[in-house]
């Protein structure tokens, strides 16, 4: 996978180890910049495509198995204890679709997991447009850090 920090890979890694290993981790920070949580769709939004020689075709049955078996949207599992997440994105995004994150985000309600969910409207792949965002994307991390690690 890419060293680029500033891709989903980061948060695919960190997700991806959330659901294997849940006892690792009190809190996730997802700042990876966005989160790349449907691995099994991937390749249909936005840049997607272009990722293919990386982590394979999902389209192709041998690759999706293999795919699916660390997709993080996919093996999201009822009733299993993760530990709360704090996920954010950007509408603007243009590589990573805001919709993996929104995605994510509905699953993790829906099972009834802990998570905060923050989407800025400007500042495309890297969350925020100017220093004002990323100051603000800062609080909401070192915040929500302080509520789930510390009770406060």
């Amino acid at each position: 996978m890419p060293p680029d920090a500033e891709d989903g890979t980061p948060g695919l890694k960190l997700r991806a180890r959330d659901e294997q290993d849940l006892q690792v981790l009190a809190a996730c920070l997802q700042d990876a910049l966005v989160p790349l949580a449907d691995m099994l769709r991937y390749n249909r939004l936005l840049a997607g495509a272009s990722w293919m020689g990386e982590y394979g075709n999902p389209d192709v049955a041998e690759d999706r198995a293999f795919i699916a078996k660390y997709s993080p949207y996919q093996n999201l599992r009822p009733g299993a204890k993760y530990p709360p997440v704090i996920i954010y994105t950007s509408t603007k995004d243009d590589r990573v679709h805001p919709g993996h994150a929104r995605k994510y985000a509905a699953r993790l309600a829906e099972q009834r997991h802990a998570f905060d969910y923050f989407e800025n409207i400007e500042g495309g792949h890297t969350g925020t447009a100017n220093a004002a965002e990323h100051a603000y994307r800062a609080a909401l991390m070192l915040s929500f850090a302080r509520r789930e690690l510390m009770g406060k």
